[in-house]
């Protein structure tokens, strides 16, 4: 036991090589030497650097939609040019079917 809390036990032992288990509350990270060495090593983002980031993908979401929307625009004109297309074919006027 390391105080109240954690506690280690023995899990197998092989060829002069142990394996232990460590039990803790959540509160109490447990690393690996290799793994503790390197997480000491990373750099948290800062906040600043995650409003930059969402403001970088805010700004690509926009031309996304601009795109989108321009190629919308482009969709309905051509459906309007086939219809008036296939009116002026079928009859003399679209209204004549109408009537």
């Amino acid at each position: 036991m390391i105080g109240d809390d954690v506690e280690i036990s023995i899990i197998n032992q092989k060829n002069g090589i142990v394996r232990i288990g460590i039990t803790s509350p959540k509160d109490i990270p447990v690393f690996r030497k290799e793994l503790y060495k390197g997480k000491k090593q990373v750099v948290s983002p800062t906040k600043a650097d995650m409003l930059g980031c969402i403001a970088g993908n805010i700004q690509r979401i926009a031309v996304l939609l601009e795109r989108l929307n321009e190629t919308v625009a482009d969709m309905v004109g051509c459906v309007a040019d086939v219809s008036s297309h296939r009116r002026s074919r079928d009859s003399g006027s679209f209204y004549d079917d109408l009537e």
